[in-house]
């Protein structure tokens, strides 16, 4: 069986940004399929003392149609670092907390925002070609991705992280959660699969 894409998603404590969108990516990406797209996994650089998941990360999940449990807070190790495909971080800080743990992190890791830069650059590209979604498919799209790193606008390392709503209310959440969407909205249409249907939440 062709081996999943590894995809590591990362932000400071795995409450709010990295759950988001990795609940998002794995929901896209792998629901009602025989043989996953993708593997992926979230995690924080900073999960001291966070213990339980957060109950508006789960709203925003929810309304995007995901009705998986999500998951209490985990740290990011050097293992899972190593192992990915690529590696999406909230911010630079995140970029740099990876590196610290595995040097070879800067391989796969671009952040969030980055990426949306890039894929929307892939999209108008290759607007129009015909796609059968596989892993091998998403694999290669991800390659892509990382050697197009440096070809995104200039962005100050301040307005190169998404919002990060720990504390806030619900609006908030929404507001990063969309800062991240056209991530999931862009690879699925790469890797032509279907759009979703809607599920009468907030980014149904």
């Amino acid at each position: 069986m062709p081996r999943p894409a590894r995809i590591l998603v990362v932000c400071t404590g795995n409450l709010c940004r990295s759950p988001m969108l990795a609940g998002a990516l794995d929901l896209t990406l792998n629901a009602s399929r025989d043989e996953p797209l993708a593997r992926v996994r979230s995690a924080g650089t900073s999960v001291e003392g966070l213990l339980e998941p957060n109950s508006r990360t789960a709203a925003v999940l929810a309304g995007f149609g995901s009705t998986a449990p999500v998951a209490a807070p985990r740290p990011l190790v050097a293992r899972e670092i190593a192992e990915a495909d690529l590696i999406l971080v909230a911010g630079r800080k995140h970029r740099a907390a990876v590196a610290t743990l595995s040097p070879l992190g800067l391989r796969t890791v671009m952040t969030m925002l980055q990426a949306t830069h890039i894929l929307r650059l892939m999209l108008r590209r290759d607007e129009g070609a015909v796609v059968e979604p596989s892993s091998e498919a998403l694999r290669s799209i991800i390659t892509e991705m990382l050697m197009l790193r440096g070809h995104e606008p200039f962005v100050r390392p301040e307005d190169d992280e998404v919002l990060d709503p720990v504390g806030a209310e619900i609006a908030t959440f929404r507001a990063s959660f969309a800062q991240m969407r056209p991530i999931v909205d862009n690879l699925q249409i790469l890797l032509g699969l279907p759009p979703r249907l809607a599920t009468g939440g907030p980014f149904g």
